[in-house]
């Protein structure tokens, strides 16, 4: 059976989908061990799910290839067509390359990542790399160190150990065991994973002995290997880009196992006290008022924020915060920022130069599909709008959080709209989402010009006043 280790914002909605799925959960906190009414189990995962340190809200699913895709499939079941990113190829494998300059080498074909140590080969030169990186930026070792469930081999003769080894004893045991054997590394070390603390002296030993022949057995391959040959296949991963109809599903699948607002995924991506949160829940159990209790806590995040972050997620998993900007209003959902602009550049899309003075007002509908940015000088004229078109906006604990879809629109300060970057629909990696951007465009096409008017209506109420000449 598949061992899986859950930890982050969705662990109890995510263990519940993985108990359904028949998956074995290992390693799991008290919390969860008590939710659930599960017996603890060490033994090391075959698959990990936690959140993805890199992309706000999305998930990271690191382990056995053949295990990921099958816990991949389990999450996409019940969560629906979501946007994921998968490396070329899998972290810590041991790839026969062959180097394309002095800086680089080719580990797949049309795949190339930089090399370390690159002043010592030459063009054309083939050998065993490491890939020790394969988010963004691929990096490639030319030392041999494949990673096994209790440990990782290393590129300089020390033993680690990984921050997750609290006790003292555990510890003392691993390095004492690690220094035991580390000559047989010839120049490699060891850093020890964080399943390792829960070994026997008996069995770390193994472990490492196991470790070891590892590394002698790639060796052996690297005679008769041909270009492209992995020769350790090392650990797969998985970017899970979810947006807010995902994380409504996680929500409710949460509401199942303990009273939970509406909403609780996306506010607990930033925040680090979660009492308020806690004690809203307490309440939700209380007095069976979820929805207006949901509604509640919303309100009460973003009505006492006087900044405002705005996190705007890529389908690729970058990740670009559009603020922070000054709050000027909020009531019921609808958000108003405002940003001065720094003079020089363009507009995105309206190719109109920043001067100083310029600002930007982000006006925001929790829920809504897109956002807009109306830019005003500094004497009020209007000099354009960007209708960004995205998944439902969601709040955080800090601002407000979205899955930014591609195509976009702009209003010149003549009221001309253009569409920018249709072609860019096609790149979506998930066809519900690529249908909703179309729908939301089709819906802004006619009408983006009488929504500009309107939301610049809405900040004259707000004393804000923007002119513009109508054609």
């Amino acid at each position: 059976m598949t061992k899986v280790r859950v930890r982050g914002v969705y662990a109890t909605a995510l263990t519940k989908i993985m108990l359904e799925d028949g998956y074995d959960i290992v390693q799991a906190t008290d919390t969860i061990l008590s939710r659930f009414n599960i017996l603890h189990s060490t033994e090391p995962p075959d698959v990990t799910i936690k959140d993805d340190e890199n992309v706000p809200g999305a998930l990271f699913v690191i382990g056995k290839c053949s295990e990921v895709n099958r816990v991949l499939e389990s999450i996409l079941r019940r969560v629906g067509d979501v946007a994921f990113n998968k490396p070329p190829v899998p972290l810590y494998s041991v790839i026969m390359g062959v180097v394309t300059d002095s800086g680089h080498i080719e580990v797949a074909p049309g795949v190339v990542a930089l090399l370390e140590g690159s002043n010592y080969f030459r063009p054309g030169d083939k050998l065993p790399v490491t890939m020790v990186n394969v988010t963004g930026q691929l990096r490639a070792s030319p030392y041999i160190m494949p990673t096994t469930s209790y440990l990782r081999v290393i590129d300089s003769p020390t033993v680690r150990l990984s921050r997750h080894i609290k006790d003292p004893e555990a510890k003392m045991m691993l390095v004492r065991v690690g220094l035991s054997k580390i000559n047989q590394l010839s120049g490699l070390g060891i850093r020890w994973r964080s399943s390792a603390q829960y070994l026997s002296e008996e069995e770390a030993e193994k472990a490492l002995d196991e470790a070891i022949s590892l590394v002698n057995a790639i060796r052996v391959k690297i005679a008769e290997a041909r270009d492209y040959d992995m020769l350790f296949e090392g650990e797969c991963i998985v970017s899970v880009i979810l947006d807010a109809e995902a994380r409504w599903v996680l929500d409710d699948v949460r509401n199942t196992i303990v009273p939970t607002v509406r909403g609780h995924h996306a506010l607990k991506i930033t925040m680090k006290n979660t009492e308020i949160l806690d004690y809203t829940e307490y309440l939700i159990n209380e007095l069976k008022m979820r929805d207006e209790l949901s509604r509640a806590l919303t309100n009460y995040a973003l009505g006492n924020l006087p900044m405002i972050n705005v996190h705007h997620v890529k389908v690729n998993g970058e990740h670009i915060n559009l603020g922070p900007g000054e709050r000027v209003h909020y009531s019921n959902g609808l958000l108003v920022i405002r940003r001065e602009l720094k003079p020089g550049g363009v507009l995105d899309g309206l190719n109109v130069v920043k001067e100083y003075g310029d600002v930007a007002y982000s006006v925001i509908n929790l829920g809504e599909r897109h956002l807009m940015h109306i830019y005003a000088s500094q004497d009020g004229s209007f000099k354009g709008a960007y209708i960004n078109i995205n998944t439902p906006i969601e709040a955080t604990w800090d601002g407000v959080i979205y899955v930014d879809l591609e195509v976009d629109l702009t209003v010149d300060k003549e009221l001309n709209v253009k569409v920018i970057d249709e072609d860019k629909l096609s790149s979506i990696p998930s066809r519900r989402l690529i249908n909703e951007a179309e729908a939301e465009l089709s819906r802004l096409r006619g009408n983006a010009v009488d929504l500009v008017k309107e939301h610049i209506g809405m900040l004259s109420k707000l004393g804000l006043s923007i002119r513009y000449q109508e054609s």
